[in-house]
């Protein structure tokens, strides 16, 4: 619901609710940014983390444990807030 609510709030910005009349487009538009911002997101973690890490990485993803992934996220990417923080700006300021 955040990403949802980051890309709503990039449209207003950018007057798409002025511009886009059809609402089944506009909610499509969301449902694209959103996606796009989630893979830019996830870019952003494979980016950052060191390649010797991906095997633990790809043992937790099959094991389905979100607390146990996202520690090990944590941990192995201690700035990862200010990564994702500055992702999210570069999406807004490059994506519609």
């Amino acid at each position: 619901m955040v990403l949802e609510n980051f890309v709503r709030q990039i449209l207003i910005d950018k007057n798409y609710p002025d511009r886009v009349t059809d609402k089944a487009v506009y909610e499509e538009l969301i449902r694209d940014g959103v996606e796009r911002l989630e893979e830019k997101l996830k870019y952003c973690i494979f980016e950052a983390m060191p390649e010797n890490e991906y095997p633990e990485f790809n043992r937790l993803m099959e094991q389905d444990d979100a607390e146990k992934l996202q520690a090990f996220i944590l941990k192995t990417i201690p700035n990862l807030q200010e990564l994702q923080a500055q992702a999210m700006l570069d999406f807004k300021d490059n994506y519609f």
